[in-house]
Parts: C-alpha cells; structure tokens; sequence
C-alpha cells in the first residue's frame, strides 16, 4: 500500500481553504471557532518554570527537608491560609476536571462540522455525549496515570541517589542517574505526545465514524497501527513539522501587524477564531491520512 503524506496535507489544506476562505462567512469563522475553542480547552493547563537554577553537586538535601518543614509549620501556624490553599487545589481540580469534559465532548462538535461544512453545537453535542463521556474517562484516568509516571520517575531519581544513612547525594552516583533521568524522561514524553497525537487524530475520528467507545476505537486502531507502525510514526513527525511551519508563519504575521495579533491571541475564544485555519487544517489532516487505509477508515463516507 503506497501512502501519501504531503497529499494528505494538501487535502486537508484545499478543503480548509474552501470553506473558510472560498465561501467565506464570518459566521462561520465564529461558529466553527467556539467549536474549535471549547474542544481545545483542557490544553489550556500548562506548566512553566525556569528550569534548573543550580548544578545537582549543589543540591543540599537537609537544606531541602528544612524549608518543607518551615512551610509546614507556616501553615500549622495560619490555618485560615492552609484552609484557603486547600480550596484552591480543589477549586483548580474541579476546574480541570469541568474543562477536560468539555472539551472531550466538543472534540466531536468540531470534528463534525468540519466534517460536514456545517455550523451545528447542540446537535452534534448531544448526538455523541456518549462517546464524548468515554474519551473524557479515559483521558481523566490517562492524565492521572502520566501524573504518577512523572512522580515514579523523580522518587525513583531520589531513592537511588540519596543516601539514607546520612540523607547526602551519594558522589558520581546522582550524575549518571540524572542522566538516566533525562533520558528515560524523553522517552516517556515522546511515548505520551504519540498516544495524545493518536487520540486526536485518529481515535476520535474512529468513534466518531463507527459509534464505537473509546476501548473498542483503541483496539480498531491498534490493528491498522501493529500493520503499519512507521506510517504513523512518521504521520507524527509530519504533523509536527506542519505545526510548527505554521506557528512560525503566526509569529511572522503578528511582527508584521506591529504585534496586534500577539495582543489578539491572548484573548481565549478570539485567538481560536483567528488560528482556525491552523485547526481546521489539523483536524482533517488526521482525517484524511487515515482515510487512505480503506473504506472503514473513511470518514467522507457514509457512516457504518
């Protein structure tokens, strides 16, 4: 079977242009946009840090236990802040929780009107809450499970290099587990990106198609996946390289606009209509690779 990247992109690029641009409708932008939106939510919660501000030869363990133990105390001391800190974990969980919903509901809004040109939200909303509610489950008990791989792999970089007689980093020891760390971190990052990548692209559209939960639309999947595993590993790589021309286009455009545009993006919904190109030509780009693997994989027709 000869498979096509790049004639996948310039598909799911024709058809984007077509709609949004060749029978343009304002309406549409925005419509299309809120689905866009309310689908990427979840990716809204990120993490960012300096990283690393000293070498690890540097790391003084009891320096460490003793500022735990003093923020401890503080909030033994201030129950009225400790209280406060409490709801505020729970708030933020309950937040995440609400959005990942959400969004693993407007996954398949999007996915179908971009399927269909059309501009439906309650219908395609109610039509698949239960294959919405499955992919939410799952991409709940999945964040939970990357949260724990990420606690695993730091306790395990701690149990190994510390010493617990004298609670000190044992010498040469620390450095060859940090770098054990890093590597085996990246693994675990690209194993991760490749299962959300698979998600999107490919799972949904499956359930979508065939009314199937999230379980069984793995299972199809992991069939096709086991008969062509470089296909898709290089699918990954293009979508990578694809999103990241058009970041690099963004970026182009918002210096040229004097950073209007830069301003614009920070606004949520707004910044979803503006880059819908990006996400429509996304959405269908998935669609349309794994339409070359035959007929049940293809979502332009009639649905089984």
């Amino acid at each position: 079977m000869d498979i096509s990247y790049l004639e996948c992109f310039e598909q799911a690029f024709s058809k984007m242009k077509k709609s949004l641009f060749e029978n343009f409708s304002i309406k549409k932008w925005f419509i299309i946009g809120f689905a866009a939106f309310l689908a990427g939510l979840s990716g809204k919660f990120f993490f960012t840090g300096n990283g690393f501000q000293y070498q690890i030869d540097d790391f003084d363990i009891n320096s460490a236990t003793y500022k735990i133990d003093s923020v401890i105390q503080w909030l033994k001391s201030n129950p009225i802040w400790f209280i406060f800190a409490l709801f505020s974990i729970l708030f933020v969980l309950i937040l995440y929780f609400v959005l990942l919903w959400v969004s693993s509901r407007a996954k398949f809004v999007f996915l179908d009107n971009v399927l269909n040109d059309s501009l439906k939200i309650k219908n395609p909303w109610k039509k698949y809450s239960k294959q919405g509610n499955t992919l939410f489950v799952w991409r709940f008990l999945f964040s939970i499970f990357c949260v724990l791989l990420i606690a695993g792999i730091v306790g395990l970089f701690f149990l190994t290099s510390i010493n617990p007689n004298t609670m000190e980093i044992r010498s040469g020891m620390a450095v060859w587990n940090f770098i054990l760390l890093v590597l085996f971190s990246i693994f675990c990052v690209l194993l991760i990106g490749y299962v959300y990548l698979f998600l999107d692209n490919f799972i949904v559209p499956i359930m979508y198609k065939h009314d199937l939960n999230i379980l069984k639309a793995w299972k199809m999947f992991l069939k096709l996946y086991y008969k062509h595993p470089i296909s898709f590993l290089i699918y990954g790589i293009l979508y990578v390289l694809i999103y990241l021309l058009f970041s690099a286009l963004i970026l182009a455009l918002g210096f040229m606009s004097c950073c209007l545009i830069f301003i614009l993006l920070l606004i949520p919904y707004i910044s979803s209509v503006i880059t819908l190109p990006v996400s429509y030509t996304l959405r269908l780009l998935g669609v349309e690779f794994i339409s070359q693997f035959g007929k049940k994989y293809n979502l332009y027709k009639n649905k089984s």
